[in-house]
């Protein structure tokens, strides 16, 4: 076994990140949504007996000391009722009582999410809130659709405001694609509008369980190009004093000065703390996988969780990093980026050692030139300081 293995797998209090599908079904059918399109994933809806069961795993497998941050997904995870929240919350509480930190947050398409919903979820410590959202009442409407091609803008923007007006936390995730891609400083504006702090957003690809006959997929060159116009809007706005946070743009920074983002597809490997559960108990790399794609890690329900996590498609994965496409090699940011999304490499090329379809070199490069410059500007201040300055010090 190798030294980095080692690491990941010793006895210290773990860190574990889970996206926990609680459902397939979902009441939107969206235009560019693979999961209401295909067949693999399963059609079961998760009990709070199995959910509970899945969180005592995940618990022991930490240890106490350790971190379990759970997402609760979909599907559409509210679709579960609220009596499913209530348990698992209530289970939950217990664990962090016994020394095991637990955290769970939701990402949710928001048409179910009522007053009351947001109030009782509060209650019960299910917080931090993703909502998914393209754009305006017209942009979102080309997308994201009812199930009988109605538009559901308005149940979604009722259900923000409702979370803005009791201050909690809520982020929202756009998917980039022809819908509003000549159109990010308007979506991004919209919602600044609605009250989003936290924002990313996402590229629509074409790949084989997620093709791009719909019309919507674009392409990497557009993907750069525009969201480099996006970044100059974004950092126009810091430097007038209107703070939000904007993904990949801030987590790139954070590459860039700390060493490393934030997020899974800039770590070298996601795998050393990421896992997706799904409906039935099939322990996945994450939500993005399906068991038909060959990295089944195992059942949750069936095998020891320590031997799922010792499997041999994960401890491949582990290594991507030691294996990445050698086009990364003399990237400056590869460091920083490790070759992008492992799943975005392996749905386009069946290779989830390649570099993701989506290189963001060429934005990247205007990202680091913008954070030089303001460094740059800041250290040349510091070295002049003012009149006042200076005969305080010579006085």
């Amino acid at each position: 076994m190798s030294g980095k293995l080692t690491v990941l797998e010793d006895n210290a209090p773990r860190r574990l990140d889970v996206v926990l599908r609680v459902t397939n079904a979902c009441n939107l059918a969206c235009e560019y949504c693979y999961v209401h399109k295909e067949n693999t994933r399963s059609k079961e809806t998760l009990t709070s007996q199995a959910a509970i069961r899945i969180l005592h795993t995940l618990a022991d497998y930490v240890g106490k000391g350790g971190r379990v941050s759970i997402t609760l997904h979909g599907g559409e995870p509210l679709m579960a009722g609220m009596e499913f929240y209530r348990r698992i919350a209530a289970e939950s509480r217990m664990i962090r009582e016994a020394g095991t930190s637990v955290r769970l947050g939701m990402q949710t398409n928001a048409t179910l999410l009522t007053a009351k919903k947001a109030e009782e979820l509060a209650s019960l410590g299910i917080t931090d809130i993703g909502i998914s959202l393209d754009g305006d009442e017209k942009i979102n409407g080309l997308v994201r659709v009812g199930r009988h091609g109605t538009n559901p803008y308005a149940q979604i923007a009722d259900a923000v405001r409702v979370l803005r007006a009791r201050k909690e936390t809520c982020a929202v995730v756009t998917v980039v694609s022809k819908a509003n891609i000549r159109s990010l400083i308007r979506v991004y504006e919209h919602h600044k509008q609605l009250g989003f702090t936290v924002m990313q957003f996402n590229p629509r690809f074409s790949s084989s369980n997620n093709p791009g006959n719909d019309g919507l997929s674009i392409t990497p060159e557009e993907w750069n190009e525009q969201m480099i116009e996006l970044f100059r809007h974004c950092w126009a706005d810091r430097e007038r004093g209107e703070v939000s946070r904007v993904d990949p743009f801030a987590a790139f920074m954070e590459a860039c000065l700390i060493g490393q983002g934030p997020y899974c597809d800039q770590m070298p490997t996601c795998q050393s703390r990421m896992v997706c559960v799904d409906s039935n108990g099939d322990v996945l790399p994450c939500n993005r996988f399906d068991r038909g794609d060959g990295f089944l890690y195992g059942n949750i329900f069936a095998t020891p969780f320590d031997e799922i996590m010792r499997s041999e498609p994960r401890r491949m994965l582990l290594r991507r990093s030691e294996r990445l496409d050698e086009s990364c090699s003399a990237c400056r940011h590869r460091s920083r980026c490790h070759g992008g999304c492992l799943h975005n490499a392996f749905a386009a090329t069946g290779d989830p050692f390649r570099k993701g379809p989506f290189c963001s070199r060429p934005l990247y490069d205007v990202i680091e030139e913008h954070l030089r410059t303001k460094i740059q500007t800041t250290l040349a201040a510091m070295r002049s300081p003012d009149k006042t300055t200076k005969h305080a010090r010579e006085s």
